[in-house]
């Protein structure tokens, strides 16, 4: 399937939060720079904060990093990734149902309100797109029960290649889906409904995080499928949506695409992994074909390049390590 992708009517440029908190860190010449550019094109550009769910990684710097983001006024703000995740499922699969070959995704969809008009309203010559992701999971666990959360990811690492590892993400949607209707399957025929424990097993690992959120992302789809694609009998709800979820269109949507292709090569990699790198992949993965400029750290920059992930999409993607050719191409 062709995915036809619309930037905004004005450029989009994305920092993220590790980005401005480097910023905050090592302060000079670059990044002084970078700023006054900022200052001076937020009439003409929609910039875009990281999330501020991430200010505990300042270490002290907080006061820095606020000071960063109040020399730029604030507006609309994108909607969580698992909004934009939802709304391109619902796009591809309507495509998919009407039996097109083309599917239109367009950055105006993703706002909370048009930031345009909120521009207008606000009287502003510019402003921040600020970027608050929703991350449920993580608010309501304890520091301990993060780092055990986490513990558990790594001792769990493949020993596996990053190709085998790519591969297996995209498989995972549907094969979480066939556990999930092995497990109805069982628990319905004794009277019962089933948990996330009979899914999972006891001894698995997996039955929280990741693997929990694509339970609920594929129960969610399925039901969405049979109350709005058209597939009102149960059995072929089922049966359409898993179909879909093993389908080249599902796996090659650009959500999927990019948190497949950057989380494989990541978890299989030889990198060391961080507590943030997972909740990294989901924003970069919902924002980045909708911006015009991103700047992230020097790790994912790379890891976009190596895949030319930024290429596809018509993104410019630059880290501290490349500000030079920002300033050579922009100021």
């Amino acid at each position: 399937m062709e995915f036809t992708l619309t930037k905004y009517e004005k450029p989009i440029v994305w920092l993220d939060t590790n980005f401005i908190i480097t910023m905050a860190r090592k302060s000079d010449l670059r990044t002084g720079r970078l700023l006054d550019f900022l200052r001076k094109k937020v009439g003409e550009y929609f910039l875009v904060q990281g999330d501020n769910t991430e200010l505990k990684l300042g270490n002290g710097n907080i006061k820095d990093y606020t000071r960063i983001l109040d020399t730029l006024s604030c507006g609309v703000s994108f909607l969580p990734y698992e909004t934009i995740e939802q709304f391109q499922f619902q796009a591809v699969a309507r495509a998919v149902i009407d039996k097109q070959n083309s599917t239109a995704l367009r950055a105006g969809d993703y706002f909370h309100s048009d930031p345009i008009a909120e521009e207008e309203r606000s009287r502003k010559t510019g402003f921040v797109v600020g970027v608050h992701f929703n991350i449920p999971l993580l608010n309501q666990l304890d520091e301990g029960e993060k780092k055990r959360i986490f513990d558990r990811l790594l001792a769990n690492r493949p020993h596996r290649s990053i190709d085998e590892q790519q591969k297996l993400e995209a498989e995972t949607p549907a094969k979480i889906f066939r556990l999930f209707l092995i497990a109805m399957q069982e628990k319905v025929l004794k009277g019962q409904k089933p948990t996330l424990e009979d899914i999972y097993g006891d001894n698995t690992g997996e039955k929280d995080g990741y693997f929990a959120s694509n339970f609920r992302f594929v129960s969610n789809r399925m039901e969405w499928w049979r109350t709005v694609g058209g597939a009102r009998d149960m059995a072929l709800a089922l049966k359409e949506t898993y179909d879909f979820l093993e389908s080249a269109p599902f796996k090659t949507m650009p959500f999927n695409k990019l948190n497949n292709t950057l989380w494989g090569d990541i978890y299989a990699g030889g990198e060391t992994l961080k507590p943030s790198d997972y909740w990294d992949v989901k924003h970069i993965s919902s924002i980045l074909p909708f911006c015009n400029i991103v700047f992230t750290e020097n790790r994912m920059r790379l890891r976009l390049n190596k895949y030319r992930l930024g290429e596809e999409y018509k993104t410019e993607v630059y880290s501290m390590q490349n500000i030079e050719e920002f300033f050579r191409l922009h100021c």
